[in-house]
């Protein structure tokens, strides 16, 4: 699995994309993006993570249970993250 950064990279943003052809993923996945953003709030900085995963063929019909997997991968980092930071 390689990934590629493809925009935003910018003092707050990154956006990478996953490449899929030739990879066992390519038969189900579509296009993968993933981005991080993190910026100035009033109590220390306001991070946000995403996943945009597009599903192809009858891996489509699973696309509830992938963004409910996603959701729970992206509270996790967040709770890690927190938990590195905050003291």
């Amino acid at each position: 699995m390689s990934y590629e950064l493809s925009q935003g990279q910018s003092q707050f943003s990154v956006v990478w994309s996953q490449e899929v052809e030739g990879t066992p993923f390519a038969k189900s996945v579509r296009s993968s993006t993933e981005a991080i953003t993190v910026e100035p709030d009033e109590s220390g900085s306001l991070v946000t993570l995403s996943i945009i995963r597009l599903l192809k063929g009858t891996a489509r019909f699973g696309a509830p249970l992938v963004a409910r997997a996603q959701r729970q991968e992206l509270s996790k980092a967040l709770d890690s993250l927190e938990a590195r930071l905050v003291k």
